[in-house]
């Protein structure tokens, strides 16, 4: 995962997936054949993979889509403005986004746009999310400020039986 000029480029699956200010094209890597491209439009492009999925994300917008290596499998936005996401081996995308309610939301959605999680924090802003490969945890880099010091906590989050649970990882100190 490289990244110079605002150009990131991916290995996708054995392919090149190339993210520019304005378009993101996955290349085969053999002979450089555009297998697959769109352009996005989008003033602050970030980009996650993951097995077959690309998800590229408009960074303090609320637009996001995700692609496999062969074409769109959705363009989607947000209700506020998106911070942050990831995308898992099997499709399911996370999102963390600004709150109408609190500080910072996190909401998964299966491949099939289907809410699985909807998480609402007031402790602090996330700043980094990640999903395990099947797309039921969550884990989420959450900072706060205590007496003009940054402090960094990470938790992860799993639903199991329509239930969302939360565990606070212990960072070391330093």
């Amino acid at each position: 995962n490289g990244s110079s000029q605002n150009v990131s480029i991916v290995n996708i699956k054995n392919q090149l997936g190339v993210l520019t200010p304005g378009s993101f094209t996955v290349l085969n890597s053999k002979n450089a054949e555009v297998k697959y491209a769109f352009e996005h439009g989008y003033s602050n492009p970030a980009l996650e993979t993951e097995g077959i999925y690309s998800l590229v994300y408009d960074q303090g917008s609320s637009v996001y889509r995700l692609d496999t290596a062969s074409g769109a499998v959705y363009e989607e936005e947000v209700a506020n403005t998106l911070l942050c996401a990831d995308v898992a081996k099997n499709g399911t995308v996370a999102v963390a986004t600004t709150s109408a309610e609190k500080l910072c939301d996190i909401i998964v959605y299966s491949k099939s746009l289907e809410k699985e999680m909807e998480i609402s924090l007031s402790d602090g802003y996330i700043v980094s999310i990640s999903l395990s490969d099947n797309g039921k945890k969550v884990a989420a880099a959450v900072v706060t400020g205590e007496n003009a010091d940054l402090k960094t906590s990470v938790y992860i989050y799993e639903v199991s039986e329509g239930e969302v649970s939360r565990t606070a990882v212990e960072l070391p100190q330093g």
